[in-house]
């Protein structure tokens, strides 16, 4: 069995960043201290987990020319659009749809099933679906 690596501690990191500040200068302190905890945690969730996370590899020469948005915005954007990539049967809701869904009531439904046995649940679970979902759609028209 392979033994577990060493891990870097969030402290460690923090410690050589001090050192580094100390030689080179720059901002006190760490920006984003979850991101630096997320990132410290990849590794052991990858050894873990495997790499679950979908990637995709796109080759470098595919951003030669590419504009540099260092200082905000998005090329043939103005100040407040940010581009969006949809799949098929999405939509992007217009200001107006966006407030109105925030401010539309939500309710929280619990539904108990009893049932003799976990065998009977599985019989009708296609009948208890069915229902579920056609009383959600009662509830969308408000009846």
């Amino acid at each position: 069995m392979t033994p577990e690596p060493v891990w870097v501690r969030a402290d460690v990191v923090e410690a050589i960043h001090r050192r580094q500040l100390a030689e080179h200068g720059g901002a006190e302190g760490v920006r984003d201290a979850g991101a630096l905890a997320s990132a410290l945690d990849r590794p052991r969730n990858r050894l873990t987990y495997g790499n679950a996370a979908p990637q995709r590899m796109v080759p470098a020469m595919a951003f030669v020319g590419a504009p540099r948005m260092h200082r905000g915005g998005w090329a043939g954007l103005r100040p407040d659009e940010v581009p969006a990539i949809l799949q098929k049967g999405e939509r992007v809701l217009n200001r107006r749809e966006a407030a109105q869904s925030g401010t539309a009531s939500s309710q929280n439904i619990t539904i108990n099933i009893q049932t003799r046995d976990a065998e009977s649940f599985r019989q009708s679970r296609t009948q208890v679906s069915a229902d579920i979902a056609r009383a959600v759609a009662m509830g969308r028209r408000g009846m």
